[in-house]
């Protein structure tokens, strides 16, 4: 959300860049800094937003994936196009919890 500036200069300058966005619907690291406190979840879920329609309203390539083979062909499509491309992929975020602790003890 904080980058649309630079999905503007990426369409404007057609730049022949692939821009992947893990869509988890929430700021996640947040989330789990509130947990940690003991605090209730705040301000930090809301519907996933659709990024790949973000990228065309700036008229740019925009894909929205939930699957592997979605992603590859996505993938394809933008690095061949020569034209700048945003594949929006949705993540679970659940596993983040104990993936932070493993890797922050």
């Amino acid at each position: 959300m904080m980058c649309a500036g630079e999905l503007s200069t990426a369409a404007q300058y057609r730049c022949p860049i692939c821009i992947v966005v893990f869509n988890d619907a929430c700021l996640s690291l947040i989330g789990i800094k509130q947990q940690a406190r003991q605090l209730p979840k705040a301000g930090v879920e809301w519907p996933a937003p659709d990024f790949a329609m973000v990228a065309k309203g700036f008229g740019v390539r925009g894909f929205r994936v939930n699957d592997l083979d979605s992603y590859r062909d996505a993938l394809r499509d933008v690095l061949s196009s020569g034209e700048p491309g945003l594949i929006d992929v949705a993540v679970d975020p659940t596993g983040y919890p104990a993936q932070s602790q493993a890797l922050r003890g």
